[in-house]
């Protein structure tokens, strides 16, 4: 956990747990054999770690320790995982741990090269070192010339001892022998840079990438070039061979294509378009097999089957996340175990915080499924649905009917999907008198105006563009006909006019019984939809429910009200039944987004002054304001109980508000701002997105599993960063007691043994240790058993036995001493008990403490036993019991133990009420005791009358 410098944990609630949807990024994979198992292993980095998949059924085997740094270079030999960050690169064991670390080189290294038991590094300044791995010793270092000679590919070739071929972003290749430190031979090269170097099936020949987006082959051998071929998609990225007996070559491309090479035929023989949406990374065909590996930046790693006639690639097995940044990120169902995600690359996928097994896809959603399927679409680009900006789930109905409502960028209607299908649902929900997704006005004319793009959130009201003039007209945010050309006419514009206007959703809510789904639009109106018929129910309002766009609605858990919010600082509350309006309030500012926690019926309002407030849906007002934040509030977020509210800005901040103290209990700050943010209904994890990232980052509820003391944040309080999660768990480090301070934020509270010297005060001891020691021979009676006990059978008389109910043997003494005395210690034969000494040793020291402490340990029988041993019948002594009398006398002082001092009080009395008369000192004592509870007593009565008549009054008043 990320710490301050003053010690405390940079967030006291939070901490971070685990990255989700990350599987790949934009450096190459590596593919090893396992000849014990006899399976291929692919790892691919993720930021600071890496994973490995078993390529066989593509399951995650291990996630390595987190790095200081990202990764940035990868390789592998038939032991170790070499990691590059920075200048630095260590070789890890078991896919998982640090076993070497390798420091020199001034610049960041880009290629790393196993080379037997030696590895070869090389940075961007064109160093190259070469390192004996198990000793971390540098055993040669070379060093190039960048503007002659810059090292962007490195290669071992096959059969050639202790030699390296180099490629260089000049476009020559040197060939060098590292033993004897020679340069053997240069090639001249093509004159384009080299992006890629791989060995060829057959001895000498080298497949060489350009930067031109060509692949030559070449003999290394003689110098000579045996084919080449050319690729219109940009430099080639990475190439591979197959080696099952087919001479294919495979030649990835910036823009996610791999061309397919027959070698013998010389001739290009087909392509895998679209094989990842951005570049590709890696590619690798796996030994013997027909199995290509691949993986791109688009966080996806796919396993591609060559079994068709036509030699292209079939998709086989694929572990994909998103690969652009998240829109929208929500918890699904109540156990907390999958997460709802939507991305700009038009995806809605769900991603299980268990394991990467139970994560699927939903897909992209299409506008016209039956017509691609009808007329069998390739190229499905052009006819899917924009990304999602927001969504709405509910499982109730999630096995009757679609469960899932989404609204999309610049789209008028909402899709809805199916979660348990895993694809988009039967219906778009719309109004019914728009057919289409725009507004238009029309009137013949010679000039258009056009409205670009969508209208965003606190757009409105939208304005009318024209292309010709750069003349920008205000209008209404639902305008009419008449009044968008009236606009152009005082503008002193044509009156004959085109105008076109995009209405757009943006903000839905589906009931908690899965029946309904409520849909606000930037035009100001609020729309009823039935889940299961996809049937318009109802609109809000006679005309609109808003003047301004709506930015949020929301359904209470009874389906008894409804509330809506507008851009024009209105808070609207409905009859969800019969659309009628119950009640408006003015809100300070204009909101930016609504919450509602429907098991509290708390509302959260994040407003446009970067302020929250919070309300009361059932005496609709508002309760808890909150302000703070230097940003935009993108998210917020309800704890299960409803007692937090997290919030998450564009100040890259994410706090928590306490509801019943109404203040700031925790915050921290990211490298990144934070998108969406959502609570388990488990409250064991918080997820949230940030701007520019792939992932969905966990952070553990603190509060679940430790002591942490919620205390109000003050107003100076300067938040830490803490930096996001990886996709393993960060470790704990282990702190000496030396090392660990008290922390202010963590004070454990210790209670005194005594608040106040007025009153009284009760010890802590169970109820069974004092309160029977009066009936102590009515249980004896009770208690007395029915029949004797049974004698166990004797063991044999030569083997020792330990008295006592269940025999067990003794084992022998070890005497270990020859000459023990044979004198006998008569202390052992002493009558006296502990109890009994402490006493003796309070009349001398005049104190009770340790005496007292002892006979809270005993039980009742053991303390009967004690104090009927204090008279001189029993062995005891009068001074001995002068001094227990002494003790109690001390207890009634300090009044402290006030319910033990009357119980051994009492019981002393009862046992020895005949003699005490006739002993003068105890009956001064006893003189003194009487008065000193007498006092006590009547101070307690009059206490206990105060309050009966403070409690009787209070009662008398309520009942008038």
């Amino acid at each position: 956990m990320e710490r301050d410098a003053g010690g405390r944990s940079a967030s006291a609630l939070f901490a971070g747990f685990r990255a989700l949807g990350l599987f790949s990024n934009d450096i190459p994979h590596v593919v090893r054999f396992n000849a014990l198992k006899r399976r291929f292993y692919v790892t691919t980095c993720v930021g600071k770690s890496f994973h490995t998949y078993d390529v066989q059924k593509l399951s995650l085997v291990a996630v390595s320790n987190s790095l200081p740094q990202d990764i940035c270079c990868l390789a592998a030999d038939g032991k170790l995982v070499f990691a590059a960050y920075g200048n630095v690169f260590s070789a890890f064991a078991r896919n998982k741990e640090v076993v070497h670390t390798f420091k020199g080189h001034k610049a960041e290294i880009h290629l790393l090269q196993p080379f037997g038991d030696h590895v070869i590094s090389v940075d961007t300044d064109s160093i190259l070192i070469i390192w004996h791995i198990y000793s971390e010793e540098e055993y040669l270092q070379l060093t190039f010339d960048k503007s002659v000679f810059k090292i962007s590919a490195i290669l071992h070739p096959s059969t050639y001892l202790n030699k390296i071929l180099l490629g260089s972003e000049q476009g020559s290749l040197q060939l060098w022998n590292v033993k004897s430190n020679k340069l053997l031979y240069t090639f001249p090269g093509w004159k384009v840079g080299v992006t890629a170097l791989q060995q060829a099936p057959a001895v000498d020949v080298v497949a060489v990438g350009l930067m031109s987006g060509q692949v030559i082959i070449h003999n290394i051998k003689f110098d000579e070039t045996l084919m080449k071929f050319r690729q219109d998609w940009g430099p080639i990225t990475s190439i591979s061979f197959r080696t099952d007996g087919h001479p294919i070559m495979a030649a990835g491309s910036p823009c996610g294509h791999i061309g397919l090479w027959d070698l013998e035929d010389k001739k290009f023989i087909n392509q895998m378009r679209n094989a990842h949406s951005t570049a590709i990374a890696g590619l690798t065909f796996l030994h013997r097999e027909p199995l290509l590996v691949t993986n791109g930046a688009d966080n996806a790693l796919r396993v591609w089957i060559f079994d068709g006639p036509t030699g292209e690639g079939r998709l086989l097995k694929f572990r994909m996340g998103h690969s652009a940044p998240l829109t929208k990120i929500r918890y699904y169902g109540q156990n907390g175990q999958q997460i709802l995600s939507a991305s700009q690359d038009g995806t809605l996928q769900s991603f299980s915080t268990i394991h990467e097994k139970f994560n699927k896809s939903l897909g992209h959603g299409l506008i016209n499924k039956k017509r691609v399927k009808r007329k069998g679409l390739q190229n499905t680009l052009s006819v899917r649905l924009p990304p999602i900006t927001k969504f709405a789930a509910e499982e109730a109905r999630e096995s009757d009917w679609d469960g899932i409502i989404a609204c999309h960028q610049g789209k008028l209607s909402c899709s809805t999907w199916n979660y348990q299908r895993s694809t988009i649902g039967s219906y778009f929900l719309k109004p019914k008198e728009l057919k289409k997704d725009d507004i238009t006005a029309t009137r013949p004319g010679a000039q258009k105006f056009v409205h670009l793009g969508v209208p965003q959130p606190g757009l409105c009201p939208l304005t009318v563009w024209d292309p010709l003039g750069d003349v920008h007209l205000p209008v209404g945010s639902r305008p009419m006909q008449s009044d968008i050309l009236s606009a152009a006419e005082e503008a002193g514009e044509a009156p004959t006019t085109t105008v076109v206007l995009a209405a757009v959703s943006l903000a839905l809510d589906i009931t908690s019984c899965g029946n309904f789904a409520v849909i606000g639009l930037s035009s100001g109106t609020v729309d009823v939809y039935n889940m299961q018929s996809g049937i318009h129910r109802g609109r809000f309002g006679e005309d609109q429910a808003h003047k301004g766009s709506v930015r949020g609605v929301a359904v209470d858990g009874l389906n008894q009200l409804t509330i809506t919010t507008g851009s024009e600082g209105l808070l609207k509350f409905w009859n969800f039944k019969n659309k009628i309006l119950i009640h408006s309030m003015s809100l300070d500012s204009s909101p930016n987004m609504m919450l509602l926690h429907r098991d509290s019926g708390i509302l959260g309002l994040a407003l446009d002054d970067f302020s929250i407030s919070v309300l009361d849906i059932e005496t609709r007002k508002t309760v808890r304001e909150f302000s703070g934040h230097q940003g935009q509030i993108n998210d917020m977020a309800f704890s299960p109980d409803g007692r937090w509210l997290i919030s998450a800005s564009m100040d890259c901040s994410i706090r928590t508000w306490d509801l019943p103290s109404g203040c700031l209990i925790d915050s921290f700050l990211l490298d990144s701002a934070p998108l969406n943010v959502t609570m388990s209904p488990t409250g064991d994890f918080l997820a949230t997105s940030h701007v520019d990232h792939l992932g969905i980052y966990l952070w553990s509820n603190i509060s679940l599993y430790s002591v942490v003391s919620l205390r109000p944040l003050p107003t100076d309080y300067v938040p830490s960063v803490v930096m996001l999660p990886g996709t393993c768990q960060t470790e704990d480090v282990e702190l000496s007691e030396e090392t660990i301070e008290p922390s202010d934020e963590m004070i454990e509270y210790d209670s005194p043994e005594q608040l106040n010297e007025q009153l009284v005060t009760l010890s802590l001891l169970p109820e069974s240790r004092w309160k029977n020691l009066l009936n102590l021979d009515v249980i004896k009676k009770k208690n007395k058993p029915k029949e004797p006990p049974k004698v166990p059978k004797s063991a044999p008389f030569f083997i020792p036995t330990v008295p006592g109910l269940v025999p067990r043997y003794a084992a022998p003494e070890q005497n270990n001493d020859p000459q023990q005395s044979k004198v006998v210690n008569l202390g052992i034969l002493a009558q006296k008990s502990d109890f009994f000494l402490k006493l003796e040793e309070g009349l001398v020291n005049n104190k009770y403490d340790a005496a007292l402490n002892l006979l809270k340990e005993l039980g009742p029988s053991a303390i009967e036993t004690e104090l009927r041993s204090l008279s001189p019948e029993c062995g005891g002594s009068v001074e001995v019991m002068q001094s227990f009398l002494k003790m109690i006398g001390m207890m009634l002082d300090r009044k402290r133990d006030f319910e033990l001092a009357q119980a051994y009080l009492a019981l002393f009395l009862k046992l020895h009420l005949k003699m005490l008369p006739s002993e003068p000192k105890l009956l001064e004592e006893m003189t003194q005791l009487s008065s000193q509870v007498e006092e006590n007593w009547i101070h307690l009565q009059s206490l206990f009358n105060q309050s009966m008549c403070i409690l009787n009054y209070i009662k008398s008043a309520l009942l008038q």
